[in-house]
């Protein structure tokens, strides 16, 4: 499968730079991505894999991250029932039931999933809970998220409950072209 679109995003107050593809067919969405950079002034190199339905529910997701010396890997499988299982098994994901969004911390590329499946119009808005994949440290954990379409296309985002706020422009395949000050594509 080729990708469909390919973007570079340099991070503003973030030092990072990244390249993702988006690739779709009848069966599947798929981003793929290297983000590189510094991260709490660690060298770092992460890659990612998200592949979905075509309706934009996660179906698996697989990161590596590398940091000067050590390297972590985290995947994931979300069956159709909704249950996340660690294809290494190593945690107990229970608290994960249901969701259908990941949220990789460190790139705008997943926020294109909850844009495509909600489709929202203009002044609506619409709460997601995430499975947020946090850096270093690969932990996962559930967090509320609210998108809001300000304009055809823009978006407002919201998680932690309003703590953390940015407005999100994308492009016309639903992909981040400016995320608050800390991506924008180049």
């Amino acid at each position: 499968m080729e990708p469909i679109k390919s973007i570079l995003w340099q991070g503003g107050e973030l030092s990072l730079w990244e390249v993702c593809r988006l690739y779709q067919s009848d069966e599947e969405n798929r981003l793929t991505g290297t983000v590189v950079g510094k991260l709490d002034g660690q060298l770092l190199e992460a890659r990612y894999d998200v592949k979905c339905t075509r309706h934009w529910h996660t179906k698996e997701v697989s990161v590596e991250l590398r940091q000067e010396s050590n390297t972590l890997n985290r995947s994931f499988r979300v069956e159709p029932t909704g249950q996340w299982i660690e294809l290494e098994g190593k945690d107990d994901l229970r608290h994960l039931q249901g969701i259908i969004d990941i949220d990789i911390q460190i790139s705008p590329s997943t926020n294109t999933l909850p844009i495509k499946r909600l489709n929202l119009r203009i002044g609506a808005s619409a709460r997601v809970t995430a499975a947020w994949l946090k850096f270093p440290d690969l932990q996962v954990e559930r967090q509320e998220q609210r998108y809001t379409r300000v304009a055809d296309k823009r978006y407002a985002f919201e998680s932690g409950g309003g703590q953390f706020r940015a407005e999100i422009e994308v492009d016309d395949f639903g992909l981040v072209r400016k995320y608050g000050n800390f991506w924008r594509a180049i």
